[in-house]
């Protein structure tokens, strides 16, 4: 018989120990000072060794929407970054990349998304060729025009940033426009600044389309002897084309870029009208 009561004794002690055990540890979980609980980034054994809101994972401390699918940064409650569509801190330990996922820190080139809400730079090259119409406007006795179309091309330097589906650049033709490849003596400088909003069109894989419709505003003059010492102010329009996105490359299709210019000499207004059918190959940081 004693050694019956001894044999249940030792069984429920042992089934209250782990109990016991686990209400000591959230006790001095609970008594442990805010101020030394673990933030986010900070190592930790357990949950109760990071602060409110964070959870331990591969003994880090991480927010608690750490993983959860998002459209912008706004989605993730203001701690975390929308990162390849993941709520993420961008420290190594809450990336996908310890579960396997491809590193939402961003070390997976191909997994980039530039249009993911946070600022990303870009640098590239614009290379296009068309057509154009020039007329005259005004009290010159040469009123008229838009009678003929000759060639036209352009080669610019492209830079600016991304914000979400916002692109903000500049282009900038270092004497490399080309505003008549006929009657022009020469090409001419040329520089704009545009606004394009990138409308998601499809989704492949990490490979993204979207079209651009872009606008802008610029000018082009000199050398003098190229556009008769005159200085013009341009229009852009981009309604047309696509944009490709492939990792940290974008590749910008003008189908075509239009632009317009004008200008003013003694009451009369000169007029041209480009249609540019090109590419802007760019590189987003």
């Amino acid at each position: 018989m004693n050694k019956l009561a001894f044999v249940l004794s030792s069984t429920v002690a042992l089934s209250i120990a782990p109990c016991a055990f686990a209400q000591d540890q959230n006790a001095q979980a609970r008594a442990q000072p805010t101020g030394t609980l673990g933030g986010p980034g900070e190592s930790c054994r357990a949950r109760a060794d990071c602060k409110a809101d964070l959870k331990c994972v591969n003994q880090v401390c991480v927010d608690e929407r750490e993983g959860q699918t998002c459209g912008a940064t706004s989605d993730c409650g203001g701690e975390l970054k929308c990162i390849n569509h993941k709520c993420s801190s961008g420290t190594a330990a809450s990336s996908s990349k310890s579960a396997g996922g491809g590193g939402a820190g961003g070390d997976d080139w191909m997994k980039f998304n530039p249009t993911d809400g946070n600022l990303h730079f870009f640098a590239g090259l614009t290379g296009a060729g068309g057509f154009g119409t020039t007329g005259i406007t005004g009290n010159t006795p040469f009123t008229g025009g838009f009678n003929t179309f000759n060639g036209t091309a352009v080669f610019a330097l492209d830079g600016g940033a991304y914000i979400g589906n916002h692109q903000l650049s500049v282009e900038i033709a270092p004497v490399t426009y080309v505003w008549d490849a006929k009657f022009a003596p020469g090409p001419v400088f040329e520089i704009s600044g545009n606004y394009a909003y990138f409308v998601p069109l499809a989704e492949s894989g990490d490979i993204r389309v979207f079209w651009p419709l872009r606008f802008g505003l610029g000018m082009f003059a000199g050398p003098s002897n190229n556009l008769g010492g005159l200085a013009f102010f341009e229009v852009r329009a981009d309604l047309i084309g696509a944009a490709i996105q492939v990792g940290h490359v974008v590749i910008d299709l003008h189908l075509p870029s239009f632009r317009y210019a004008i200008t003013d000499k003694n009451g009369s207004q000169a007029h041209m009208l480009h249609w540019l059918f090109g590419t802007t190959i760019g590189y987003v940081f």
